[in-house]
């Protein structure tokens, strides 16, 4: 290993032990809604410049799972299909939350149409019974509906992850950013999956 991988792997473990940092720390944040953890310290531990920590953070932000799947279902919601739906976001964002990281993971585009119709409606029935004050229109149980949601969001995912690649990231430092088990051919395969939709 020469003088350049070495410095490569040494960045690649800072970045990785700033996300373990981050995100215990936004865990925990989230349980007590109260966090220690200032810019200022973090830029003086990873001996990186307020700026490079506040583009780090905000890389990290737009992966997060909670955030991604907020403004995919933000923006599907958006569309003249969705618009009409008072509810509309609410089950989306549902379905995103509970079903999002098991398309992007595991679901394989010959078995997706299958997976679609098999799921379809039980995604409707746990939405409604969990939620039974947000009513929803039976009409976005329909396979047709959650072909296109999950359609979309593996495209979302899909720009979102190229959004960093493009920033040198590697794909390990990717992947904890997103808080998802994806491997990297895993996410080449979305990418092809994408072009086709």
């Amino acid at each position: 290993m020469d003088k350049i991988d070495i410095e490569k792997q040494r960045e690649i473990g800072k970045q990785l032990f700033l996300l373990n940092i981050l995100h215990c720390e936004n865990d925990k944040a989230l349980k007590t809604g109260w966090s220690f953890l200032s810019r200022d310290k973090v830029a003086s531990w990873a001996s990186m410049t307020k700026e490079e920590v506040d583009h780090f953070i905000d890389l990290c932000a737009m992966l997060d799972p909670y955030n991604l799947d907020a403004e995919a279902a933000r923006i599907i919601c958006e569309r003249d299909t969705y618009k009409s739906e008072r509810n509309i976001y609410y089950f989306v964002l549902s379905t995103y939350y509970r079903m999002g990281d098991l398309v992007i993971t595991s679901i394989e585009k010959d078995k997706f149409k299958q997976y679609c119709e098999k799921v379809s409606e039980l995604n409707y029935q746990l939405f409604i019974k969990k939620y039974d004050d947000i009513p929803i229109d039976e009409s976005y149980a329909t396979s047709e509906v959650y072909e296109d949601m999950m359609s979309f969001f593996i495209q979302y995912f899909v720009a979102a992850i190229k959004e960093v690649i493009s920033e040198g990231y590697d794909w390990d430092v990717i992947a904890s950013m997103a808080r998802v088990d994806i491997t990297e051919e895993r996410y080449k395969s979305l990418v092809n999956w994408c072009a086709e939709l």
